[in-house]
C-alpha cells in the first residue's frame, strides 16, 4: 500500500512540475501609435518608409496599388482590418478630396513619402528594363531599342499612357493636408545609401512624432542601423542623384518645361539653373 501511495505521489508531483516548466506563449504587446497610411510617386521607393515603420511598430506593410476607398465608412473598415492584422497602409493613388477628407475625418496619419523626380525617372526606366510594361513601353519593344539618353527623355516628354508630369503632379497635394509629414527619400537612407546619419536619425525622429510613437534614441540608432544596407540586388535603388549620369543638357531643359516648378517646390533645387 505504501509503495502504491508513493507511486501516485511521484506521477502527481511530475504532472505538477511539468505543467508548471511549459512556457506560455504571450503576444508582446505593439507599440502605441496614431494610425497612418503612406502615400508616394510610382517608383519613388516606398519600401525605405515602409521598413522604417515596420521596425517601429512592429507591423506589417500592406500595399494597395490601385485601390482606393470609395466612402468614409470603407476606409474606416479598411483602418480597422489592418489594424486588427497588424497592418499599415502604403499606396501610390493620387490626391484626392474625399480621400483626404476621410483620411482626417477619421484621425488617419498621413506620410508623403518624395524622392527626387529625376531619379523616378530613371527608376522607371530601371523597371521598364528589368521587365514590367509600363503603358505601351516594354523592353521588348522600340523602347528597349534605345540608348539610355533616348529612354529619358522619352520618359520626359511622356511617350506613355500615364507621364511622368502626372504621376509628379496629382500626388502632390498629400503634401499640404494638415494630417499629413513630407518624408524624403534621400534623407531616410542613411550614409551607405549615399546620404549621411544626421539626416537619417532626425528623419526618422520626425516620423515617430508624427504618429505620437514614444521612441527614445537608443531605439532610433537601432532603426538607423538596420533600415538600409547595400547589397548587389539593391544597388540602384540607393544611387541618390543618379538622374546626373543619364540627363543631356537637352534632357535637362525637357524636365525644366516639365518639371522645374515641381523640383523647386520639393526643395530639390532653389532655381533652374541646374
Amino acid at each position: 500500500m505504501k509503495e502504491k501511495f508513493f507511486l501516485f505521489l511521484c506521477l502527481f508531483c511530475s504532472t505538477i512540475y511539468f505543467v508548471q516548466s511549459q512556457e506560455v506563449p504571450v503576444e508582446k504587446p505593439l507599440p502605441e501609435s496614431d494610425e497612418f497610411v503612406i502615400y508616394d510617386f510610382p517608383r519613388g521607393g516606398i519600401y525605405t518608409i515602409g521598413t522604417c515603420l515596420n521596425l517601429m511598430t512592429g507591423r506589417g506593410m500592406r500595399f494597395f496599388p490601385n485601390n482606393p476607398v470609395k466612402s468614409i465608412e470603407e476606409c474606416a473598415n479598411r483602418i480597422d482590418s489592418l489594424k486588427k492584422a497588424h497592418q499599415f497602409e502604403t499606396e501610390h493613388w493620387f490626391w484626392d478630396y474625399h480621400l483626404a477628407k476621410w483620411r482626417s475625418d477619421l484621425n488617419c496619419k498621413i506620410f508623403f513619402f518624395i524622392r527626387d523626380p529625376r531619379d523616378v525617372c530613371i527608376e522607371f526606366i530601371n523597371f521598364i528594363m528589368d521587365g514590367h510594361d509600363i503603358g505601351h513601353l516594354s523592353r521588348d519593344n522600340w523602347f528597349g531599342e534605345l540608348s539610355i539618353y533616348d529612354q529619358v527623355k522619352a520618359i520626359i516628354n511622356e511617350l506613355h499612357d500615364s507621364g511622368i508630369s502626372r504621376q509628379i503632379r496629382t500626388r502632390l497635394g498629400w503634401m499640404y493636408m494638415p494630417n499629413s509629414c513630407t518624408i524624403r527619400f534621400e534623407a531616410l537612407l542613411g550614409p551607405d545609401g549615399g546620404g549621411n546619419h544626421l539626416d537619417q536619425t532626425n528623419e526618422i525622429r520626425k516620423i515617430a512624432n508624427h504618429i505620437n510613437l514614444n521612441i527614445n534614441e537608443n531605439k532610433i540608432e537601432i532603426i538607423a542601423n538596420d533600415l538600409y544596407h547595400r547589397t548587389p540586388e539593391n544597388l540602384r535603388m540607393g544611387d541618390i542623384g543618379m538622374w546626373k549620369h543619364f540627363f543631356t543638357e537637352e534632357n535637362k531643359e525637357l524636365f525644366k518645361e516639365k518639371l522645374g516648378d515641381v523640383l523647386i517646390q520639393l526643395g530639390y533645387e532653389k532655381d533652374l539653373n541646374w
